[in-house]
């Protein structure tokens, strides 16, 4: 039951999310490939191979939702904070694992070549947190 609520989602809303999507994969590619041969010092990592990590591991997390019971279009069951921490989590857990198996790289240089993103992720996360939460009413 709870995959069929992913399929709903890209039946339903398919037409937009998906060239989204691939948008967005391009541009984590554009900024991942330079982190990865950088930071990470990961000397096979090139576009293609930056784009199926993005790719993957999006779509990894994106299938991961459903299945620990958050349903993508009405996530109301859970706090903000708890989703923000949660997609954190699984986000970064999901491109060290990809980037290990795609780069052909060891743990330390996909954590190294992930650590940027994930670290100015978390504080955009923090401060859109912040904002939201400054903005609702106080009960």
């Amino acid at each position: 039951m709870k995959i069929s609520m992913l399929i709903n989602l890209l039946a339903e809303d398919g037409a937009l999310i998906i060239p989204l999507y691939l948008i967005a994969s391009v541009i984590g590619a554009l900024t991942l490939r330079p982190m990865a041969r950088q930071i990470g010092n990961i000397p096979t990592a090139n576009f293609r191979n930056s784009f199926l990590v993005v790719l993957i591991s999006g779509l990894a997390v994106l299938g991961t939702w459903p299945v620990i019971g958050i349903d993508p279009k009405n996530p109301a069951d859970f706090s903000l904070g708890t989703l923000a921490v949660e997609y954190l989590v699984i986000l970064a857990a999901t491109y060290i694992v990809v980037g290990k198996m795609i780069w052909k790289c060891t743990w330390i240089q996909s954590v190294k070549a992930n650590a940027v993103w994930i670290v100015v992720f978390a504080l955009v996360m923090s401060f859109l947190m912040y904002k939201v939460q400054s903005m609702m009413p106080v009960a």
